[in-house]
C-alpha cells in the first residue's frame, strides 16, 4: 500500500525506516538496488554523522507533504504512532487489515531478510508468535482511534484487491492526496515506482513490481 500511496509525487515512502540502522550494518540494500552509503537518496545521510533521525533527513531531503513509515507496529514498534506524535509529527494512520490465517501464512515463509539471501531459518512457535503480534499491532491502532490521537483509516487488504477503486478514492480522501497515477498504473498493469524504501518485502529489490487486481 505504500508503494500505491507514493505514487504520487507529494508522497514519499520510507519503507520501515525503523530497520534502518540495522539494514546499514548488515550492508542491505534500498529498494532503488543500491547500498545506502552509494543511493542518491540516501547516501548524504550515511555519510554525514551529525544527521540522527533518518526521518528528519528525508523531509529536508525531499520536501514532501507525507512521509510514509510502513514499520511493522507489532511488539516494540507499537507505541511508533504514538511517540512520532509526541515528537511534533502530524501522524495519520492507516490501519491495513489481514485474515488472520493469510498472515500466519506469510510469516510462516520466513523474515525477508533471510529469504532475500537465500536463507531458510524457522522460529519457534511462529504461528503463536504472529497471533500475538498481531494481537498488539492491532490494540495499538484501535487505542489510537478510539482515545482520539490522531486522523485514523482502517483498509482491508482484501478490499484494496477485490474492490480497488472504492479502496484507493478512500485512502485519497483521507490523506487529501490524487492517487489517479497509482490507479492508472495498476489499472493498465504498469510497474510501480519503488522509490527509496528501506527494509521491507524482498520483492521491491528483485525487479518490476505490480499490484494485481
Amino acid at each position: 500500500m505504500s508503494l500505491l500511496i507514493s505514487q504520487n509525487s507529494d508522497v514519499i515512502s520510507l519503507g520501515e525506516i525503523c530497520n534502518f540502522q540495522k539494514d546499514i550494518f548488515e550492508k542491505s540494500r534500498c529498494s532503488c538496488g543500491s547500498l545506502y552509503h552509494q543511493c542518491d537518496f540516501w547516501g548524504d545521510y550515511c555519510q554525514d554523522k551529525s544527521i540522527s533521525d533518518p526521518i528528519c533527513y528525508a523531509a529536508r531531503r525531499s520536501e514532501a507533504s507525507y512521509l510514509v513509515d510502513s514499520s511493522k507496529t507489532a511488539y516494540w514498534n507499537a507505541l511508533r504512532p504514538f511517540m512520532l506524535r509526541r515528537s511534533g509529527w502530524n501522524v495519520f494512520v492507516i490501519h491495513m487489515r489481514r485474515d488472520l490465517p493469510s498472515v500466519i501464512r506469510s510469516a510462516k515463509k520466513g523474515r525477508n531478510t533471510h529469504l532475500e539471501n537465500g536463507v531458510i531459518r524457522k522460529r519457534l512457535f511462529e504461528s503463536l508468535r504472529t497471533c500475538f503480534g498481531r494481537l498488539i499491532a492491532d490494540l495499538a491502532a484501535i487505542i489510537w482511534k478510539l482515545f482520539g490521537f490522531g486522523p485514523y483509516l482502517a483498509v482491508n487488504y482484501q478490499n484494496l484487491r477485490e474492490d480497488f477503486d472504492y479502496s484507493v478514492n478512500a485512502i485519497g480522501k483521507f490523506l487529501n492526496v490524487d492517487l489517479s497515477i497509482a490507479r492508472e498504473k495498476v489499472l493498465k498493469r504498469q510497474a510501480l515506482d519503488v522509490g527509496h524504501e528501506v527494509s521491507g518485502n524482498r520483492l521491491l529489490r528483485a525487479g518490476p513490481v505490480y499490484f494485481w487486481i
